[in-house]
């Protein structure tokens, strides 16, 4: 079983930069387990293919959820 981070969920990723990505990678799943690190630097940047590699690897901290409410990713 593998855990995986959906790209809406990555801090600071919105929709233009989501497309961007499937026009250059294809799908989600392709960004989120094969594109390389560098190839998402070029495409959008450090501070963003950090937080996919890191998503990767299950190493995002994630802020709890509770009282009806989703956890969510904490930014760094």
């Amino acid at each position: 079983y593998i855990y995986q981070v959906p790209l809406e969920f990555i801090p600071g990723l919105g929709p233009k930069t989501y497309e961007k990505l499937l026009a250059r990678f294809g799908t989600e799943m392709y960004v989120l387990h094969q594109a390389t690190e560098e190839e998402l630097k070029q495409s959008i940047g450090e501070k963003l293919a950090k937080l996919i590699i890191l998503a990767r690897r299950g190493e995002l901290s994630i802020q709890a959820g509770g009282g009806g409410k989703y956890g969510k990713i904490a930014s760094e």
